[in-house]
């Protein structure tokens, strides 16, 4: 009011202004200057909201204040999936997730998401705006393929009567040896083992069926004589499933399990007689009894035979004689017999022997032979009106008439 009464202007009033509203983080917001009573209107970015649930506000307002300030903004949050599922054979180290954020999972040991043993070993999950998880990742047990075969076994079936085709990490196959074959080839030895598969794919054995080693058994008794060979079929029939292959003059002999290499007999049915046969290796000899030696026999076919020592041609004896002169004499023949000449006999006595027989020895000589002696008469008798001629002079006439008259007879 002024001195002259009247009343000055009033002033244009403005309201108060608040400026530029402040930028929050995840939202829109429409630019421009705010005043006095004004609002400013955000709206939330997608996967967004004020309580991080997925129907949750999706916006909010400021209001500029008399003070020149704006009411305090809000502070958006992700949307929440909560805790990641869990995944067979996989592990993830994010106890929580929100949208935008990726859940890594990692595969355990021996695990890949196709099963192959390059395969993958991680896959992800995603967060959806529903507050679902997105995607169909998962692990897979590394596949080592198909089951090979193992020499001298089998696999055995399961309880529905199969086999495993493919193997895979976390699977096991029994494996049976079969007949002839243990673990190591050790006989008594264990004769199952098993087969697995690596964190790398690789097949892994706790085992290896070999053909049993039969010749380390007690019943191998080849020896000295021959050599033991393991079967190379094996049919499970111990004493079937290796033999002895002998040295040549031996042959393979079989008692019960127990084999052996015996000499094969060589002595002929006939041979050595009288004595007896020695067998020797391919070949025998001979033990002969005195009067015997060892030496070939052709007439038999054989190589080794006791034949009797010889003692040769008879031998000659005075004023005797023998069909047999000029024979040779063996120790096995008769005696050899002799005949004293007529005037002689053994003892010299007109009705002595004449004959006399003597034999072949061991030694390979002839017994001693006896003599063939001249007969004696003894003392002439004393004739009456006769002379008695000397000794000489009476031989000497009989001699005569005994060439020309062919006289015979004894004094």
């Amino acid at each position: 009011m002024q001195l002259m009464g009247q009343f000055t202007s009033t002033p244009q009033l403005q309201p108060v202004v608040c400026g530029q509203p402040p930028e929050v983080k995840f939202t829109q917001l429409e630019k421009g200057k705010k005043k006095y009573m004004d609002t400013a209107k955000y709206q939330l970015h997608e996967g967004y909201t004020l309580d991080g649930s997925p129907n949750g506000p999706k916006e909010f307002q400021i209001t500029c204040q008399a003070n020149g300030t704006f009411t305090p903004t809000s502070h958006p949050l992700p949307i929440k999936c909560g805790t990641p599922p869990l995944k067979d054979h996989a592990r993830s180290e994010s106890p929580e997730a929100v949208y935008g954020q990726p859940v890594v999972y990692a595969c355990d040991t021996g695990y890949t998401t196709d099963g192959k043993r390059h395969g993958k070993r991680n896959f992800t999950l995603n967060c959806n705006l529903d507050g679902t998880f997105a995607g169909t990742g998962e692990c897979k047990p590394i596949s080592a393929g198909k089951l090979p075969a193992f020499p001298g076994a089998m696999q055995i079936k399961d309880g529905g009567g199969f086999e495993l085709g493919n193997l895979d990490y976390g699977e096991e196959a029994e494996i049976a040896c079969a007949p002839g074959f243990s673990l190591d080839g050790v006989v008594g030895a264990e004769e199952m083992f098993e087969v697995s598969v690596t964190a790398e794919g690789e097949f892994a054995t706790t085992g290896e069926c070999k053909n049993k080693d039969e010749c380390a058994t007690p019943d191998n008794q080849c020896s000295p004589n021959g050599t033991c060979v393991n079967e190379q079929h094996p049919t499970g029939n111990h004493s079937k499933d290796f033999h002895c292959e002998c040295e040549p003059g031996f042959v393979e002999s079989i008692s019960g399990s127990v084999r052996t290499c015996s000499n094969i007999p060589d002595c002929p049915a006939e041979a050595c007689s009288p004595g007896t046969c020695q067998d020797l290796v391919q070949d025998y000899r001979c033990e002969c009894p005195q009067g015997y030696r060892e030496g070939s026999n052709p007439a038999k076919g054989l190589a080794h035979d006791c034949l009797p020592v010889s003692c040769g041609s008879p031998p000659e004896v005075p004023h005797a004689t023998t069909a047999n002169q000029s024979m040779e004499w063996f120790y096995h023949m008769e005696a050899v017999g002799y005949k004293c000449a007529d005037g002689y006999t053994v003892n010299a006595l007109p009705d002595g022997d004449q004959s006399f027989q003597i034999r072949c020895l061991s030694n390979t000589t002839f017994e001693l032979a006896q003599m063939c002696n001249k007969v004696t008469c003894g003392t002439a008798p004393v004739v009456e009106n006769t002379i008695l001629k000397p000794k000489s002079e009476l031989l000497s006439r009989y001699r005569k008439l005994h060439m020309q008259d062919g006289l015979h007879g004894h004094w």
